[in-house]
């Protein structure tokens, strides 16, 4: 494969002031964060055509370990190995067709926790973007045409969790389109695409039904979690609670850890009353139980995709749901070791000036801004062919520093 050259004023920084040498860091800054997005070489090569049994399955292993040498550590042996299984048995359909394999993320209808200007995309999106493009190169090496990634944004679910108020439902648009810009800009239609899970659905009645069963769900959820809470899991089974969530297609406990495990992460967020948590707990499962009991995250498939996650899965999660799927962290732990559970849409992505340098930084929005500190908003500009694309960029500058 040749490398793409990229043409100067690529990409740019502008911000609602001037930052003096801060303008030039940034843009440096960026061009070597995101060069995958940047260099990708969109010249596909020919696909392998009439591989043997034995090739293919050997391709599929090779595949196989570099997509887990990309993902976090820490699973345990027995389960890894299952995983892998899945994966190669996976990935082997797409290979023997000469296919890009399919791979399928969740990914949120907006940035958490903020409304308006904030809700544009960021460097946090671009990092992400970034990670993805590098697996996906990664595979290419061994198999041609590598990855083809499918993003649902969780808008109906999001809209059962948080309502459908102007400004929520302006925040959505905004991050949606601000995700097809980069893709658009930059010509990587061939590997990513954005949709809405809305677009899953036949017609707007159909939406009403998804609705209408989040909310029988969420009902026998909420009777199933106060009551085994009060009485206590191990006994779960014999629960009528627990028989009516079964029969919606629910398997499992809800063990301990994770509860405890969902309540502290929206602990460490915002301080709020425990029934508040709970309820946004099980809105969310609420949800997941939809894509199974509706079928959506395989729908249109004509074989199982790979899933590829940001959040790693909940301390005591189904076995059935780990197969097939690979974990990553959106920026790599060398440039940012603080997103190690967090997904870009729950991050402001920006800029630092510490020591005299510019480094990116991914952090919490609630997370307090050291004293003295003060943001510049800015945009980063991307260009190429003609496209092009703003992304918010934010500098974050100390004048101690």
């Amino acid at each position: 494969m040749t490398s793409n050259s990229i043409d100067a004023g690529t990409i740019r920084w502008s911000g609602s002031e001037h930052v003096g040498e801060a303008e030039q860091a940034v843009r440096d800054c960026a061009e070597d964060l995101f060069a995958a997005l940047l260099h990708y070489d969109r010249q596909r090569p020919a696909p392998d055509t009439n591989l043997t049994a034995d090739a293919v399955d050997h391709r599929a292993r090779l595949v196989a370990d570099a997509m887990l040498a990309a993902a976090r550590p820490g699973a345990p042996p027995d389960v890894l190995m299952s995983n892998r299984a899945v994966l190669e048995t996976r990935m082997a359909h797409w290979i023997r067709r000469g296919d890009p394999i399919a791979a399928q993320m969740l990914w949120s209808p907006k940035k958490h926790w903020v409304v308006g200007p904030d809700s544009d995309v960021d460097i946090a999106e671009l990092a992400a973007l970034n990670t993805l493009l590098s697996v996906h190169n990664s595979v290419r090496r061994i198999h041609h045409p590598g990855l083809k990634f499918t993003f649902y944004m969780e808008d109906v679910e999001f809209e059962f969790m948080e309502g459908q108020e102007p400004e929520l439902e302006e925040a959505r648009g905004r991050y949606f389109n601000g995700l097809r810009g980069i893709v658009h800009a930059l010509g990587l239609e061939d590997v990513f695409a954005f949709l809405k899970m809305s677009d899953k659905s036949l017609d707007a009645q159909e939406r009403r039904d998804w609705v209408a069963q989040m909310q029988e769900n969420y009902d026998a959820l909420e009777r199933y979690w106060y009551e085994s809470e009060r009485r206590g899991i191990a006994r779960h089974e014999t629960y009528d609670s627990y028989r009516a969530l079964q029969r919606l297609g629910w398997r499992g406990s809800i063990p301990e850890q994770m509860r405890d495990h969902y309540l502290r992460r929206l602990t460490t967020v915002q301080e709020r009353p425990r029934a508040e948590k709970v309820s946004m707990i099980l809105r969310n499962f609420a949800g997941m139980l939809l894509h199974y009991q509706k079928n959506l995250l395989t729908r249109g498939h004509e074989a199982p995709p790979i899933k590829f996650s940001f959040i790693p899965p909940a301390p005591g999660a189904p076995a059935g749901m780990l197969g097939g799927r690979i974990d990553l962290r959106f920026v790599s732990r060398k440039i940012c070791s603080r997103v190690g559970t967090a997904g870009p849409w729950s991050t402001k992505g920006h800029f630092r000036q510490r020591a005299g340098n510019i480094t990116p930084t991914f952090a919490s929005w609630h997370q307090p801004v050291e004293p003295q500190s003060r943001f510049v908003q800015g945009y980063l500009t991307l260009v190429r062919d003609g496209r092009e694309a703003a992304v918010r960029a934010d500098v974050l500058l100390n004048p101690d520093a």
